[in-house]
């Protein structure tokens, strides 16, 4: 079974136009997470796994395969405990050299301060795609004492520790903008060239499904899906990604298949029901590498392994043996290029 973790740096931005719930004299409104490819997920994924309801779109909560930490109570636990010892790990990482040493690069000094960053403006760009009143800020609300959402490093490495915490096999799920922040050693959020270059970079790498998501003020999601999710030929594809360890020329054309099985029933089916919503193309990666070795080869569910997280950060040369999963918003023709 393939598993993924969306966890509090997964989502691009948080809508607080359409909450899931409502601001109250006694309680604090709750932001609907913003996923960046959430046909690509429920493609991919035989379960997907969410930290809490607050931290998942409203459109997914009653969905049998989408799993919360917080429904058990053991799992809860470890979650928390993972989460506050990967806290720790990161700011002493931020007591570093290595950490101040990333900000010296000249790509950052010569950068034009005027132009907004790669994230505004793919945000922005999101806003406008929609036919509804998005309300969009890149962070959520605290809750379960887990800390806010936000698409940071701080939060990608705590996801990280909490996923192998849960012993589950899960896979992190990041956005383009942390997986490319976290894989090359140029800040993705501050140089769109550089973000794009690494974007066509790793579509060598990856097996990519094209889709096109519906997103309306609850989420991407209609029960339509449920047909093309129970097709035969796309719970193939599942068992494909939860068994190789890279891609493979049959992958690829099942991937193909895929793709178009996807590309028909959106407009056969979601364009006929969700017309009225804004309408995105997006490209979901399938993950790499084996499911059980996670983000950081070496570092298990006991948190402490032979390789520590802080040596994990510094040697930035062990990311190409990750398994990692990726959602691109609006990179079909970069990643065209090198096809």
């Amino acid at each position: 079974m393939k598993r993924a973790f969306v966890g509090l740096s997964t989502p691009l931005c948080y809508d607080y136009g359409n909450p899931i719930r409502q601001r109250s004299e006694s309680e604090a409104d709750i932001p609907n997470p913003i996923l960046e490819n959430t046909m690509g997920l429920l493609i991919c994924y035989d379960e997907i796994w969410f930290l809490s309801r607050e931290a998942c779109p409203l459109a997914l909560h009653d969905i049998e395969y989408v799993k919360f930490v917080t429904d058990d109570p053991e799992l809860l636990i470890r979650a928390q405990t993972a989460r506050s010892q990967y806290d720790e790990l990161y700011r002493e990482w931020c007591r570093s050299p290595e950490y101040w040493q990333r900000f010296d690069l000249p790509e950052i000094d010569t950068r034009n301060q005027n132009e907004p960053s790669v994230y505004v403006s793919a945000v922005e760009s999101l806003r406008k795609s929609v036919k509804f009143d998005l309300a969009p800020d890149n962070h959520g609300r605290g809750a379960l004492g887990m800390g806010m959402g936000n698409a940071d490093e701080r939060n990608l490495i705590t996801d990280i520790g909490v996923a192998a915490a849960l012993d589950m096999q899960l896979e992190v799920i990041m956005n383009s903008f942390t997986a490319a922040h976290s894989i090359s050693d140029i800040p993705s959020t501050l140089d769109r060239g550089a973000l794009e270059q690494w974007r066509i970079e790793a579509a060598e790498h990856i097996t990519t499904v094209k889709t096109i998501d519906f997103l309306g003020p609850k989420g991407a999601y209609h029960e339509s899906v449920e047909l093309l999710r129970s097709h035969p030929r796309v719970a193939e594809f599942r068992q494909y990604l939860s068994l190789l360890e890279r891609p493979a020329n049959d992958l690829a054309a099942l991937a193909k298949e895929v793709e178009n099985l996807a590309l028909k029933h959106a407009r056969d089916s979601l364009e006929k029901y969700l017309g009225g919503t804004g309408k995105i193309h997006t490209v979901g990666a399938a993950a790499i590498g084996t499911a059980g070795n996670l983000i950081h080869p070496g570092l298990g569910s006991a948190l402490g392994g032979t390789l520590s997280a802080i040596q994990w950060i510094r040697d930035r040369k062990t990311r190409n043996q990750m398994a990692w999963s990726l959602f691109v918003v609006d990179a079909r023709t970069h990643l065209g290029q090198r096809r």
